[in-house]
């Protein structure tokens, strides 16, 4: 089978295709034969050596949180799945290794794909949407009634916090660019804000429960004054100014989380539900077949993707 590797760091030009075989699984693991993966901002920016996090991969690595296929072999200790059952997930962040034709991965990491999703919209959801979760319901602790801020909402975590909120009864004031405004509405926001023409850093008079800067362009000190005084920012970035307001004591003000996402089977069910219902769908961007992958990465690593970038593979 083959897969994607990179020696160095560096941008989708360190990319190659490579060789390799098949993979055997083992105990509780699942072999997974690829029909569509998904490329998030974590994979480029792992293998441009910019998250300054312990557990960066090593070298030769193979990039890739998201997937979508179908089983092809089990471990002696699976008993949910057999081969040609869809499944999808995600793998963690250090472990990564979905650009491939074929993937092993432990039974934690993966749940049956619905129904009401074709591969490529499956390969869209996973890593983006547990983010999301994470952020609004974990972290955010949000429940129905609230009023929240999603500073980059038609990106691939936004496009799911938007929806996943108003699932959950919760207002959404969506904030992308202009040309977005009329997707940012139809997924459910009841406001839009261009970041182009207006000053967020100008607090409201009726101060959010949430703010999410999905995409890292609001810095905390404006954050801050847009959210209730036990309100909550949460970012996406870990970086080590991030990590130090993480941990900071809080004494006053809102609180300030750091989203680093990891697979969880019960979320993503979660996320499940709604989808089954109708009330969240992903948003695709563009579609690349699996020769392309090194430019699906280069679409991402734009900033002006909508929605996911997905890339496919031969069903073979």
């Amino acid at each position: 089978m083959k897969r994607y590797v990179y020696d160095r760091f560096g941008g989708p030009e360190v990319l190659r295709l490579e060789e390799t075989a098949s993979p055997d699984p083992e105990g509780c693991e699942v072999v997974i034969r690829n029909r569509a993966v998904s490329v998030n901002p974590v994979d480029w920016k792992l293998m441009r050596g910019d998250v300054p996090v312990r557990g960066t991969p090593g070298h030769p690595s193979t990039p890739g949180c998201d997937f979508a296929g179908e089983v092809v072999r089990v471990g002696p200790r699976i008993a949910e799945y057999q081969p040609g059952d869809r499944v999808f997930g995600m793998r963690g962040a250090w472990r990564s290794g979905t650009f491939a034709q074929e993937i092993c991965v432990p039974l934690r990491e993966i749940v049956p794909l619905p129904d009401e999703l074709d591969f490529v919209h499956g390969a869209a959801v996973p890593l983006a949407a547990l983010t999301a979760w994470r952020a609004l319901f974990t972290a955010g602790e949000l429940r129905g009634g609230q009023r929240i801020l999603v500073n980059g909402a038609s990106g691939g975590v936004g496009t799911f916090a938007v929806q996943l909120a108003v699932a959950e009864g919760i207002e959404v004031v969506a904030v992308s660019s202009g040309r977005n405004r009329d997707l940012c509405l139809e997924l459910g926001a009841s406001s839009h804000i261009d970041y182009h023409t207006a000053d967020l850093a100008d607090p409201p008079v009726d101060k959010y429960d949430l703010v999410l800067d999905a995409v890292g362009t609001l810095g905390y000190r404006s954050a801050r004054r847009l959210v209730k005084r036990k309100g909550t920012v949460v970012s996406l970035l870990p970086y080590p100014g991030n990590l130090f307001r993480r941990i900071m004591p809080r004494i006053s003000g809102p609180r300030f989380r750091v989203i680093m996402v990891r697979p969880r089977r019960d979320h993503l069910l979660a996320v499940c539900a709604h989808i089954r219902s109708g009330r969240v769908r992903p948003v695709i961007d563009h579609v690349y077949p699996f020769d392309r992958l090194p430019e699906a990465v280069e679409r991402s690593m734009s900033n002006r993707a909508v929605g996911k970038v997905v890339v496919t593979l031969d069903a073979r």
